[in-house]
């Protein structure tokens, strides 16, 4: 069973970050965002060739990635309102949680978390793994 961890530090945790789960987890949230984004879009327009947003959005995360993990680390370092800069990237992926949330209980082998949030308000939605056991520990509130 996936428990939040609260006192995630990038810096400290760095060894313990499952990063294929990881990245497997935020590209399918950001995928979720891009249909997300594509439907409303194909709606307004009643173009649907503007599903393609479903490619674009990962692509744009991963773009956005490095700049938030800087931004991240400069606000561990006390730099005020730093951590704001990872909100844009934050709030771009934010759509596809909730369709992350419903394909974890129709298909959970598709999605790397057991239980993944229903809205996570961060960039990056870490997977830990726990050096006791095999449980996969989620850290959704830094970054």
């Amino acid at each position: 069973m996936a428990t939040i961890l609260r006192d995630f530090k990038l810096s400290r945790d760095y060894k313990s970050i499952h990063w294929g789960a990881t990245l497997q987890h935020n590209m399918l949230r950001a995928a979720c965002a891009g249909l997300v984004f594509g439907s409303i879009q194909g709606f307004q327009s009643g173009r649907w060739n503007d599903l393609i947003l479903i490619i674009g959005c990962p692509i744009i995360w991963l773009i956005c990635l490095p700049f938030g993990l800087f931004a991240a680390k400069l606000a561990e370092k006390g730099v005020p309102f730093i951590g704001l800069l990872t909100w844009i990237p934050a709030l771009m992926i934010i759509p596809g949680d909730p369709l992350v949330w419903v394909l974890s209980m129709i298909a959970p082998r598709l999605v790397a978390m057991e239980k993944p949030p229903f809205i996570s308000l961060s960039l990056v939605s870490w997977v830990l793994k726990n050096e006791d056991s095999e449980e996969i520990v989620v850290n959704t509130r830094e970054l």
